[in-house]
């Protein structure tokens, strides 16, 4: 058994009560779940989003559409549980938010036959939304929610 269960921006993904109650049964009495989750206002990953929407003809999906981790914490029998706000930035090159971009789970959702024109469409976007820019820079929520068993 453990003494702590942690998820990092991925728990939005399969926040079900079946996961709730898994993971109770990996935890000690009184062990620790901790969710973690990023969430941005509309910054380059916004514009990115509609690019791929529009480009590859595909609709992405919205995993943080009624996920509410404090809830499913709650609902699945932890006690204590506590919600925590911080601030935080992340700051890329036009290059490396190219690679960040293609590190999210949804980039597998275009057509291989349309990655490279996506990834065109989003460097000039950004080329043009930010001329004078040399870093992209994403404003973040980070939330933590941890409760006991």
């Amino acid at each position: 058994l453990f003494d702590a269960v942690t998820c990092f921006s991925s728990f939005h993904w399969f926040a079900t009560k079946t996961a709730g109650a898994e993971i109770k049964t990996v935890l000690k009495k009184e062990g620790f779940i901790f969710i973690i989750n990023k969430f941005e206002e509309k910054d380059f990953l916004y514009d990115f989003e509609k690019i791929i929407e529009q480009k590859a003809g595909v609709v992405l999906p919205n995993p943080h559409k009624d996920y509410h981790p404090f809830d499913f914490v709650q609902s699945s029998g932890f006690h204590d549980i506590q919600e925590t706000l911080f601030q935080a930035q992340e700051q890329y090159s036009l290059e490396k938010a190219l690679v960040y971009l293609q590190s999210r789970s949804y980039w597998n959702l275009v057509p291989k036959e349309k990655q490279q024109e996506v990834l065109a469409a989003c460097k000039k976007t950004f080329q043009e939304k930010y001329p004078t820019k040399q870093v992209l820079v994403r404003d973040l929520k980070i939330k933590v929610v941890s409760g006991r068993a």
